[in-house]
């Protein structure tokens, strides 16, 4: 079955200028800076719900489906900058809100746009090529990526595979130790998400 994604409500703020950025930056290769979309595994867009977690399922592209790539290290930093590459590490501005995707390790590692206004390790997540991809090269859109935080717990700290729960409620957390299927992610254009 073709899963069929459209972009609807371009009256939308945040969708009118990632299409001004994205005719005046035409080149596909993953800059910081960039506005993206994220499709996961069942070929649905992440979005942020009423609660304002981090969930699959939706089919159309709309504002709460939009995030910002930006440097941690510069997070307010809007302009496109350094091309990412795999490994590099990368903070998401949810467009609507403007928070930062955060994992909320008191919540089972559920990703969430509420509360974040800065940037800190739980809003700090590692870019991974998924398959043989050289570090030197810059990621296109397209690629599928695994996507790590790192979580600190009396001095221990460990990395976490984002996971998307497909067969649940369509979540997203940080809460697994290894990738697989259901823990790639798609990098999209908002305006070819597929």
């Amino acid at each position: 079955m073709e899963l069929s994604l459209s972009v609807s409500g371009l009256a939308s703020e945040a969708l009118r200028h990632a299409v001004k950025e994205w005719e005046t930056w035409s080149d596909e290769r993953l800059p910081y800076g960039e506005i993206i979309c994220i499709r996961v595994v069942d070929g649905s867009i992440l979005r942020s719900d009423q609660d304002n977690r981090i969930v699959g399922g939706d089919r159309q592209i709309e504002e709460g489906s939009l995030f910002r790539l930006v440097d941690p290290k510069r997070p307010d930093l809007t302009t496109k900058g350094r091309r990412i590459h795999s490994g590099s590490k990368v903070a998401l501005r949810h467009m609507s809100s403007a928070n930062f995707v955060s994992a909320d390790f008191d919540r089972g590692g559920q990703l969430t746009v509420s509360w974040a206004t800065e940037v800190r390790g739980w809003e700090t997540f590692r870019l991974q090529a998924v398959g043989r991809r050289s570090r030197l090269n810059a990621l296109p859109f397209g690629t599928r990526v695994t996507l790590l935080v790192e979580s600190e717990f009396h001095s221990e700290v460990r990395w976490w595979y984002l996971r998307y729960w497909l067969s649940e409620d369509q979540r997203v957390s940080a809460d697994a130790d290894i990738a697989q299927e259901w823990e790639h992610f798609v990098i999209a254009n908002p305006l070819r998400p597929h």
